[in-house]
Protein backbone atom coordinates (compact mmCIF):
# COMPACT_ATOMS: atom_id res chain seq x y z
CA UNK A 1 0.00 0.00 0.00
CA UNK A 2 1.12 3.67 -0.45
CA UNK A 3 1.38 6.32 1.60
CA UNK A 4 -1.41 8.24 0.06
CA UNK A 5 -3.67 4.70 0.19
CA UNK A 6 -2.80 4.81 3.91
CA UNK A 7 -3.60 7.92 4.68
CA UNK A 8 -6.84 8.12 2.63
CA UNK A 9 -7.81 4.81 4.36
CA UNK A 10 -7.12 6.81 7.88
CA UNK A 11 -9.30 9.61 6.57
CA UNK A 12 -12.11 7.85 5.32
CA UNK A 13 -11.77 5.25 8.56
CA UNK A 14 -12.42 8.31 10.87
CA UNK A 15 -14.81 9.69 8.85
CA UNK A 16 -16.73 7.04 8.82
CA UNK A 17 -16.73 6.39 12.25
CA UNK A 18 -17.38 9.84 13.48
CA UNK A 19 -20.50 9.80 11.13
CA UNK A 20 -21.43 6.63 12.53
CA UNK A 21 -21.49 8.05 16.18
CA UNK A 22 -23.33 11.23 15.00
CA UNK A 23 -25.86 9.16 13.74
CA UNK A 24 -26.35 6.82 16.59
CA UNK A 25 -26.16 10.07 19.27
CA UNK A 26 -29.15 11.18 17.07
CA UNK A 27 -31.05 8.12 18.28
CA UNK A 28 -29.80 8.19 21.45
CA UNK A 29 -32.93 7.91 24.24
CA UNK A 30 -33.23 9.81 27.57
CA UNK A 31 -33.37 7.75 30.45
CA UNK A 32 -30.95 5.53 32.26
CA UNK A 33 -28.27 3.71 30.28
CA UNK A 34 -28.22 0.10 29.47
CA UNK A 35 -26.67 -1.97 32.58
CA UNK A 36 -23.12 -1.99 33.17
CA UNK A 37 -23.23 -5.37 33.40
CA UNK A 38 -23.65 -5.33 29.94
CA UNK A 39 -21.92 -2.19 28.78
CA UNK A 40 -18.73 -2.95 30.52
CA UNK A 41 -18.07 -6.35 28.52
CA UNK A 42 -19.30 -4.83 25.12
CA UNK A 43 -16.94 -1.94 25.90
CA UNK A 44 -14.08 -4.31 26.75
CA UNK A 45 -15.09 -6.96 23.57
CA UNK A 46 -14.77 -3.97 21.11
CA UNK A 47 -11.30 -3.31 22.69
CA UNK A 48 -10.29 -7.25 22.40
CA UNK A 49 -10.98 -7.13 18.65
CA UNK A 50 -7.89 -5.01 17.87
CA UNK A 51 -5.55 -7.88 20.26
CA UNK A 52 -7.22 -10.62 18.05
CA UNK A 53 -6.85 -8.91 14.80
CA UNK A 54 -2.86 -8.77 15.95
CA UNK A 55 -2.92 -12.20 16.44
CA UNK A 56 -4.43 -13.13 13.40
CA UNK A 57 -2.27 -10.64 11.21
CA UNK A 58 0.42 -13.18 10.30
CA UNK A 59 -1.72 -16.29 10.22
CA UNK A 60 -3.78 -17.34 6.75
CA UNK A 61 -7.35 -17.02 8.05
CA UNK A 62 -8.43 -13.90 5.35
CA UNK A 63 -12.05 -14.51 5.94
CA UNK A 64 -11.97 -14.20 9.33
CA UNK A 65 -9.84 -11.44 9.98
CA UNK A 66 -11.82 -9.51 7.36
CA UNK A 67 -15.07 -10.15 8.94
CA UNK A 68 -13.01 -9.06 12.51
CA UNK A 69 -13.47 -5.11 12.10
CA UNK A 70 -17.06 -5.37 10.80
CA UNK A 71 -18.52 -7.09 13.97
CA UNK A 72 -16.04 -5.05 15.61
CA UNK A 73 -18.75 -2.07 14.28
CA UNK A 74 -21.29 -4.38 14.95
CA UNK A 75 -20.51 -4.74 18.95
CA UNK A 76 -19.79 -1.16 19.03
CA UNK A 77 -22.90 -0.19 17.49
CA UNK A 78 -24.62 -2.15 20.14
CA UNK A 79 -22.40 -0.76 22.53
CA UNK A 80 -23.33 2.95 21.93
CA UNK A 81 -27.02 2.35 21.17
CA UNK A 82 -26.66 1.79 25.21
CA UNK A 83 -26.14 4.97 26.26
CA UNK A 84 -28.58 7.90 27.12
CA UNK A 85 -28.27 11.24 25.88
CA UNK A 86 -27.49 12.36 29.89
CA UNK A 87 -24.59 10.30 30.22
CA UNK A 88 -23.22 10.79 26.77
CA UNK A 89 -19.55 11.76 27.98
CA UNK A 90 -17.09 10.60 24.93
CA UNK A 91 -14.00 9.93 26.94
CA UNK A 92 -14.39 6.19 26.11
CA UNK A 93 -14.24 6.94 22.25
CA UNK A 94 -9.96 7.82 22.71
CA UNK A 95 -10.03 4.12 23.43
CA UNK A 96 -12.48 2.89 21.05
CA UNK A 97 -11.91 4.54 17.97
CA UNK A 98 -8.07 3.80 17.77
CA UNK A 99 -9.30 0.28 18.37
CA UNK A 100 -11.83 -0.13 15.18
CA UNK A 101 -9.20 1.55 13.13
CA UNK A 102 -6.15 -0.33 14.26
CA UNK A 103 -8.42 -3.69 13.67
CA UNK A 104 -10.06 -2.34 10.35
CA UNK A 105 -5.93 -1.45 9.10
CA UNK A 106 -4.72 -5.22 10.12
CA UNK A 107 -7.39 -6.45 7.86
CA UNK A 108 -6.23 -4.50 4.91
CA UNK A 109 -2.57 -4.67 5.80
CA UNK A 110 -2.16 -8.43 4.98
CA UNK A 111 -0.22 -9.61 2.08
CA UNK A 112 -2.94 -11.37 -0.14
CA UNK A 113 -5.84 -9.03 0.59
CA UNK A 114 -7.33 -7.60 -2.34
CA UNK A 115 -5.04 -9.99 -4.19
CA UNK A 116 -7.69 -11.87 -6.37
CA UNK A 117 -6.57 -15.27 -8.79
CA UNK A 118 -5.50 -14.20 -11.68
CA UNK A 119 -6.37 -16.18 -15.25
Amino acid sequence: MKAWQKAAFFILGALALWFITMTLQSFAHAGPDRANIFQIPLFLIVLAFFGLAHVLRGRHWLVLATLLPIVQLGTYVLYETGISIETNIRIDLLLIYPAILFTAWYAVQRDDFGKGEEN
